[in-house]
């Protein structure tokens, strides 16, 4: 278990900072300090577990779902009939009253049940959620967050390019140092390219661009945005902070903005909150988990730290293995004290990562220089060599800011690290020096040891299932120098050749994975190291999900057959979906009474293995009533009718017939019989002048009679116009109906030739009321443009 030592200092009940410093937690009544609006950081939701090793997680603790756990997600509200959150959500009182689809994708990838698709699963599925409103850019009170116990709120919003650290800053500083345990993310922002207007970056395009002040916290994590192959986004907003600090700490998946960056980050640090309070009973203080998040990160870009990429891409497995396998310290320290803690190094090591982080007092808005406590890391080898931080360049100008980090003394960062590659086998110390503190400064300390030569699988894991012939990103994490040969195998058989000559250190390969089912296995093979085999996952087709009839008392869904021929249907439940039975047929009947859900999904099994299930359906949506989808005129000539007709399955239907209604009821035209198939076209001749209806009728083979809604037929053989009925009784309305509206009028004449009545003829069906008349013989005369083109006398009785 790991050494938890605080002293003169309870966590979870920290001393009160002075009012001078609580005063800038208070929200203002203005949008900001400046004035300005926030604005969200456009994403199009589109979510890759794998590029940040999420997926690992879950496949390898399934049991962490970050249960319980509650998250704030400040910005507009989420729509709270999200299946992806139902049963989830519980009311801040502070939710914003506009509801975007934005907010609906950054939910989604930080809790997101996976019930809407696979592609759903955010990370941490059974966290609580709340809707928090970005209308004021300062935080909430402290009771906000304590009360209903949220532990993360997300910040994927920004502002205007600002490089200070204003109240905002110094505001979250505040909140999150007497809220030791609350974890507070932001998007770096999306204005990559853009200057500071001010400060000492001002007018350094592509430099310092983070969007907002609040941004420039000392007590958060900043994550800018990489695509899918781990590449910076052009986009993505850099550092430095105002006073040279790094930000962003780290990047992740943002592949349409920082937005769902941060998003990946705030599910992260849920089950990294989950993993800990297993362990300890209580929540960790954020500085270990900045601290194990920052020292697990995957280094990107200039070696070791950058402005850009802070200190790599967020690597969630290594960071909850952090966790994991105790390799931290929580301790405290004042001013002039050294702290030591002694690790062991075995051989075969490629690199020691040491990372330390604390929260640091907040400081006056608009200092200069915003470290508060400033503590100095050390590392000394088994040699006694002592190896200082990283630290950058943070002069004014492209060329200082781009280059790479150097060893020294950080006076900028609440969080420094050491990493020493190839160190030799011994014991190591890590100390930590007070240099400037006030009172007790808690601190968090990780470390890391990568084995060389390592090549280990993380996509796709066991259950990170193939869709067949798609175009799937293979990934692992290898610090070998060499290449080898990438292969695939099917249900144990010979290998097959997928690549060769592919850089260990690649770390990825974008394969078109075969069509073909079955249980999946890939191999990297390198001369001089031994092959290293993947988990074994399910490769299959997916399954295309359809409702076939909605009726009264039952509802009939089908499917596409995808081999073996072996599926399990789900249903939406109060939180998630879950089996409603495994079958071999290509089609489920459900009785109402006994399935209440409207949504339901359905997946393949190979091998007794689940494959990639069906996107969710919501049966009663799908335009399918009681067996019929539609049923339409769709071509006429002459007294010629053509109908397009579509059923939503066939099943349990034996004879489908096209029906006319004549002066005794509806007749029988067409007959098809047997039903084998669920789309038709269907022909009927001698049409009737006037209107002529027109049904569908359903034979069931259980000798039940569904009929479809009547379809109605115009047909003009003569004239353009018709008129009934006729005679009419006095008081009731003519229908007349129209080949081509818009083009004529009627009037209504009376035999001593007065005009009592005119109108337009504007619709294909026009309701014609008289006025009221004596009994009487009337004439009603249709004209157009060229004159008159009919007279038709009227009997009114």
């Amino acid at each position: 278990m790991p050494h938890l030592s605080v002293r003169n200092h309870d966590m979870n009940r920290p001393t009160l900072l002075p009012l001078t410093l609580l005063l800038f937690s208070v929200p203002a009544a203005a949008q900001s300090s400046s004035g300005v609006r926030p604005r969200e950081e456009l994403t199009t939701g589109f979510l890759d577990r794998s590029l940040n090793r999420i997926n690992l997680v879950q496949d390898r603790f399934p049991t962490l779902r970050g249960d319980s756990l509650r998250v704030s997600v400040k910005e507009q509200a989420f729509d709270t009939s999200d299946i992806d959150l139902r049963g989830r959500i519980f009311a801040s009182g502070r939710a914003a009253t506009s509801f975007t689809a934005h907010a609906a994708i950054m939910t989604t990838i930080i809790a997101g049940g996976g019930n809407s698709s696979p592609f759903s699963l955010g990370a941490a599925p059974a966290a609580l959620v709340t809707s928090t409103t970005f209308a004021s850019l300062f935080p909430e009170p402290d009771s906000f967050y304590r009360v209903p116990g949220i532990s993360v709120q997300n910040h994927s919003y920004g502002s205007i390019v600002e490089s200070l650290y204003g109240a905002e800053a110094a505001a979250y500083d505040t909140l999150a140092h007497n809220n030791p345990t609350l974890c507070l993310v932001f998007s770096s922002g999306n204005s990559g390219g853009a200057s500071a207007p001010a400060g000492r970056y001002a007018s350094l395009a592509g430099w310092a661009n983070l969007t907002g002040n609040f941004k420039s916290a000392k007590n958060v994590l900043v994550v800018g945005a990489t695509d899918s192959l781990g590449v910076l986004e052009g986009p993505s907003s850099r550092g430095p902070a105002h006073d040279g600090r790094v930000k962003p700490e780290l990047t992740a998946f943002g592949q349409d903005g920082s937005s769902g960056s941060a998003a990946l980050v705030s599910g992260t640090a849920l089950l990294l909150q989950q993993a800990y309070k297993r362990q300890q009973g209580f929540l960790p203080p954020t500085s270990l988990l900045r601290a194990a998040l920052i020292n697990s990160a995957e280094d990107a870009g200039t070696p070791n730290v950058d402005y850009q990429n802070g200190y790599g891409r967020l690597n969630a497995f290594d960071a909850l293995t952090t966790l994991q396998e105790a390799r931290y310290r929580v301790d405290s320290i004042v001013q002039g004290a050294q702290w030591t803690q002694n690790i062991t190094v075995p051989a075969g090591i490629s690199r020691l990562r040491v990372t330390v982080a604390w929260n640091d007092l907040p400081a006056a808005p608009n200092n200069a220089t915003a470290l508060v406590n400033d503590l100095d890391l050390q590392v000394t080898d088994a040699a006694l060599l002592t190896y200082q931080p990283w630290v950058l360049n943070p002069a004014p100008n492209a060329a200082a800011l781009s280059q790479p980090a150097q060893r020294g003394t950080d006076t900028l960062n609440n969080q420094e690290q050491v990493t020493i590659d190839n160190p030799a086998a011994g014991n190591f110390s890590i100390k930590l020096s007070g240099t400037r503190v006030s009172g007790h400064q808690v601190f968090s300390v990780a470390w890391q040891l990568d084995t060389a030569d390592r090549f280990r699988w993380t996509y796709p894991s066991a259950s990170d299932p193939v869709v067949a012939g798609s175009r799937t990103v293979l990934r692992w994490l290898s610090n070998r120098s060499s290449t080898g040969t990438l292969e695939w195998s099917l249900d144990g058989g010979p290998w097959q050749p997928v690549a060769g000559a592919v850089p260990a250190q690649s770390l990825f390969y974008v394969w078109q994975a075969p069509d073909t089912t079955g249980l999946l296995r890939l191999r990297f093979r390198s001369a001089g190291f031994p092959d290293v085999i993947s988990d074994e996952t399910v490769i299959s087709r997916t399954v295309d999900l359809r409702t076939g009839f909605n009726c009264t008392d039952s509802f009939l869904l089908n499917w596409s057959p995808v081999a073996p021929g072996n599926y399990r249907l789900y249903e939406l439940g109060d939180r998630y979906l879950t089996p409603v039975a495994a079958t071999t047929d290509t089609f489920a009947l459900l009785r109402k009474t006994n399935h209440p859900s409207l949504y339901y999904a359905v997946a393949p099994i190979v091998n007794g293995r689940e494959g990639q299930r069906s996107y969710t359906l919501k049966y009663d949506a799908q335009g399918v009533e009681c067996y019929f989808r539609s049923f339409y005129l769709s071509a006429q000539a002459g007294d010629s009718a053509e109908f397009n007709a579509s059923i939503g399955t066939a099943f349990g239907v034996s004879a489908l017939r096209l029906q006319r209604l004549e002066g005794s009821g509806y007749q029988t035209r067409t007959t098809i019989a047997p039903v084998t198939t669920t789309s038709f076209v269907l022909n009927d001749t001698g049409l009737h002048e006037g209107i002529n209806w027109y049904r569908l009728q359903l034979t069931l083979a259980n000798g039940a009679v569904i009929q479809s809604e009547p379809v109605s037929v115009y047909y003009f053989p003569r004239l353009p116009v018709l008129l009934f009925p006729n005679p009419v009784p006095t008081g009731r309305s003519i229908t007349l109906l129209s080949s081509d509206p818009g083009r004529y009028s009627v009037q209504v004449i009376d035999m001593q030739g007065r005009k009592l009545y005119e109108r337009s003829i504007n619709g294909l069906n026009n309701g014609l009321l008289l006025p009221v008349l004596p009994a009487g013989v009337y004439v009603v005369r249709v004209t157009s443009e060229s004159g008159v083109l009919d007279t038709r006398k009227v009997v009114v009785y």
